[in-house]
């Protein structure tokens, strides 16, 4: 029995260290070529470094440069004492955070399941509030600019 106590602990953080799709993060992450920085988050679809490049090619793709936002991936539930409601996620000033609570994978939100793609559209979604907000001091909450529909328009215009 003591021989396969460690090789069944093996096994059970070889599985979760594996799964490809869902990542967690314990302590802040920062890239020092864009300025971007994840706080402790878990619950995510996509790696830091998939948000890295998802915001480089944020900046490309709008024309526009900007120091990058702060990122967390939080229970709207429990974080904000639900008071923003079934939102993807939201920027206010630097800083984006990402809703955790569509759930799983089998979740349905807005005709959409959270998955990779949904994440990394929210993500592209609110770098362009960011990156806005930056250049021009307004994060266009009305969704004006036709940046939203050349580089990222979200999982849902009303995000």
């Amino acid at each position: 029995m003591k021989k396969l106590l460690p090789f069944v602990l093996i096994l059970l953080v070889g599985c979760s260290v594996d799964n490809p799709t869902q990542h967690m993060s314990t302590e802040a992450q920062y890239d020092e070529a864009t300025g971007l920085t994840l706080h402790p988050s878990d619950n995510m679809w996509v790696s830091f470094p998939e948000m890295v490049a998802a915001y480089l090619e944020t900046e490309a793709c709008m024309g526009m440069t900007a120091p990058a936002p702060e990122v967390y991936f939080k229970s709207f539930d429990d974080y904000f004492n639900g008071g923003i409601g079934a939102v993807w996620g939201f920027h206010t000033k630097g800083t984006i955070y990402v809703n955790t609570d569509l759930g799983e994978p089998e979740y349905e939100a807005y005709g959409f399941y959270r998955n990779k793609e949904t994440d990394l559209a929210v993500l592209k979604h609110e770098y362009i509030h960011s990156i806005l907000y930056y250049n021009t001091g307004d994060g266009d909450s009305s969704h004006s600019s036709e940046m939203y529909e050349l580089c990222g328009l979200g999982v849902s215009i009303n995000n």
